[in-house]
């Protein structure tokens, strides 16, 4: 009995440390937005044998606004853009404080362009895909050629 109480216990207290720890990991860990906001909705996204978690843009305020202003995009994060259906959507620099890679993706869910290394100075001038995507992700620049991400590739999501 004493040895049942004692696995308890001690499964209890694993418990609560592990909670301790881990809570609020997410936001220490990907701060992409203010804490105070809620609702921001995350997915894993598999390009190649590497994965990244991305924030999602799906109003057209945060479409607008994607990663202007913020200061970073910690390693293997990202931020996806959902369209409602493939277009040739323009993307810019504005207000952005570093560089990044542009990821275009098509409605079947294949890499159809990459745009690598867009500078914040870049800003006016707008970045367009060859061929009309549905999805998009911006993540960290250098992020693709570490990863050896290339046009063709499917990407899950």
């Amino acid at each position: 009995m004493k040895k049942i109480i004692f696995l308890v216990i001690v499964a209890l207290a694993i418990f609560f440390i592990g909670n301790f720890l881990f809570s609020g990991r997410e936001n220490q860990f990907f701060p992409l937005k203010n804490l105070k906001e809620e609702n921001i909705i995350y997915k894993n996204i598999a390009m190649g044998d590497s994965v990244i978690k991305a924030e999602i843009a799906l109003s057209e305020e945060e479409k607008r606004k994607g990663l202007s202003g913020r200061k970073f995009l910690p390693e293997d994060a990202g931020m996806l853009f959902i369209f409602d259906k493939p277009n040739f959507y323009a993307f810019w620099m504005k207000e952005m404080k570093f560089p990044i890679d542009i990821v275009w993706i098509g409605d079947n869910l294949e890499i159809i362009d990459i745009t690598e290394n867009l500078n914040p100075d870049s800003y006016p001038q707008t970045f367009f895909p060859s061929k009309p995507v549905r999805f998009v992700v911006e993540v960290n620049a250098g992020w693709v050629k570490k990863h050896y991400i290339k046009k063709g590739m499917t990407v899950r999501i």
